[in-house]
């Protein structure tokens, strides 16, 4: 085939130029001028130019780039711009999608490639495909960010072919740590406070303000500029115990994403566990000062039960095992002299510690001892199993065993003074003394429960605790016994006054109450715990202390409220 062009006509000066392969016609000039350039007339010029645009025409046409036929693969990608938003150091934005296809034949192969490590994408390589693509604004400034997939394939016609890709990352705020959780005892140590990081995402600085927040929550520097710490101050004294949240909004106008939050929580409790030990039982706890402590009872073993000793030296925060002899269960815990430990047995024999170490007291019975009380310096009282007696008039060098005129088992004893006193038992059983306890009479009885504890409050009521949630009192010089609604159906073990008017009650099922009327009502507490609570002592109106199963010891700076 000739591809020569065609001269097809000409006249004035113009040729009708004729290019085979292609539908191209051009229309050549050529200008006469009579003049002459270095010898070389104008006419002769023009046909010169005249060659050189033919022969560009000719080149150009002849050169063409590789037809696309059925057989060659051909790149089909879209969509043709992909573009992000992201806040910075907000989240990811989602991710998108670039379809491959093959618009031509054959097999289409490909590689993807991009320039940046914040645009990220995963592709298998054959067409049909999908690109997935993912940007990251994490450490970029604020503003527009840019880079291009670019996808290539050996056999395609049009390879390679180039998506530009978009970010725009919008200027932000951030927050660090999103949660702070505390826990505190009402009215007791203060508690840490915690510092909040606001950020400036993107660069530059960005004014903040903090919402206001409740009277348990204060925010150090509400207004600032970011990046700038923010301390977070918490006040359990402002709230009775619970549970306390609030969401704390930090907004700036300067800031594309306008605000971020930071959950606050925090737990306000009354009562609080110090001291847990699987298989004990604490049955008594008392304080010989603001900081000594001792709280007894009796292990678990598998050889049976051996007795059990705590002690703490920094006012009941933390708490150890003493070293004791061998002995049965420690059923009560009484100190003498500020300073002198009486442990009654459940062997009959009590177990006394002074400062040169322990020593034992055997008592003439093989019964379970059950309370220990001291009126006096010199005068001891213990209580037992199938109605057993014994005092003591030398400071408990020796004890005798007293006359009853009762088989049930004592639970519980204490004196007014040196005269006057109640003893309390199973089954309703109450006697009582006015002769410094020569002899012993049955006071009227009470309901038909089992009593485990009476005390003697700071104006002389009588008061008794029992089974069933059983709640008794009594002026000191009357006859008769008055009921008191406890709330509860538990076995209520031990009752406790710091003042005249404010009491505690002790029981199963993590049974608190108190009282804040003279025992007139009562109200139960949160204790936070369904272990049976035995014995309970307050150092004050709000700092006290409860023990029970499995050695829990709880504690409380503000009376358990």
């Amino acid at each position: 085939m000739d591809n020569r062009p065609v001269v097809a006509a000409h006249s004035h000066g113009l040729f009708l130029l004729i290019l085979p392969g292609a539908v191209r016609l051009y229309l050549v000039s050529m200008v006469e001028s009579p003049r002459e350039r270095h010898g070389v007339p104008a006419l002769a010029l023009s046909m010169i130019s005249t060659a050189v645009v033919l022969t560009q025409l000719l080149s150009s046409s002849c050169t063409q780039r590789r037809p696309v036929e059925p057989d060659y693969p051909v790149i089909e990608a879209g969509p043709t711009l992909v573009a992000f938003t992201a806040i910075a150091g907000g989240a990811t934005p989602p991710y998108q999608r670039v379809v491959v296809d093959n618009a031509g034949g054959g097999t289409l192969t490909f590689t993807a490639t991009r320039k940046t490590s914040w645009l990220q994408i995963f592709y298998r390589g054959t067409a049909p495909d999908t690109i997935e693509v993912f940007a990251y604004a994490i450490g970029l400034r604020s503003g527009i960010h840019c880079d291009t997939i670019t996808i290539r394939s050996e056999e395609a016609n049009n390879s390679p072919v180039r998506i530009p890709v978009t970010l725009d990352v919008l200027p932000g705020i951030s927050v660090s740590p999103g949660l702070i959780v505390r826990s505190a005892y009402r009215q007791g140590p203060g508690v840490a406070p915690e510092t909040l990081e606001v950020t400036s995402e993107g660069g530059g600085s960005r004014i903040y303000q903090v919402a206001p927040t409740p009277d348990w929550l204060e925010i150090g520097y509400p207004v600032g500029l970011a990046t700038q710490k923010i301390v977070v101050n918490f006040h359990p004294e402002t709230v009775p115990a619970g549970v306390y949240g609030h969401e704390l909004v930090i907004s700036s106008a300067e800031a594309a994403n306008l605000f971020v939050r930071a959950l606050c929580s925090l737990e306000v409790e009354a009562w609080r566990p110090r001291f847990g030990l699987a298989h004990f039982v604490l049955t008594g706890i008392r304080f010989t000062s603001q900081q000594i402590g001792w709280a007894a009872g009796y292990e678990r073993v598998f050889e049976g039960i051996e007795a059990a000793l705590l002690s703490t030296e920094d006012g009941g925060l933390s708490w150890r095992t003493v070293s004791i002899p061998h002995l049965g269960a420690l059923s009560a815990l009484a100190v003498v002299n500020g300073d002198r430990l009486w442990m009654p047995s459940d062997t009959g024999i009590l177990l006394t510690a002074v400062a040169g170490g322990f020593q034992f007291r055997a008592l003439a019975t093989q019964e379970r001892l059950t309370d220990i009380t001291f009126p006096c310096n010199d005068t001891g009282w213990v209580t037992g199993e199938n109605g057993a007696l014994f005092r003591s008039l030398d400071s408990g060098e020796t004890w005798v065993q007293q006359t009853t005129n009762t088989e049930q088992s004592l639970n519980g004893i204490a004196f007014l003074d040196s005269r006057t006193g109640w003893a309390v038992g199973n089954k309703g059983t109450v006697i009582a003394t006015s002769d410094g306890g020569d002899t012993w009479q049955a006071a009227v009885p009470g309901p038909v429960a089992d009593l485990w504890d009476v005390t003697v409050s700071p104006i002389g009521t009588v008061w008794i605790v029992g089974s069933g949630g059983t709640i008794l009192y009594r002026a000191w010089s009357g006859v008769k016994w008055t009921a008191v609604p406890s709330g509860v159906t538990d076995n209520l073990r031990e009752i406790a006054f710091s003042t005249a008017d404010i009491g505690w009650i002790v029981g199963s099922g993590g049974t608190i109450l108190q009282t804040v009327d003279a025992g007139m009502t009562w109200r139960r507490q949160v204790s936070g715990t369904d272990q049976s609570l035995i014995s309970v002592f307050p150092l004050d109106s709000a700092r006290v202390f409860v023990a029970g199963n499995d050695a829990l010891i709880l504690d409380t700076y503000s009376g358990g409220e």
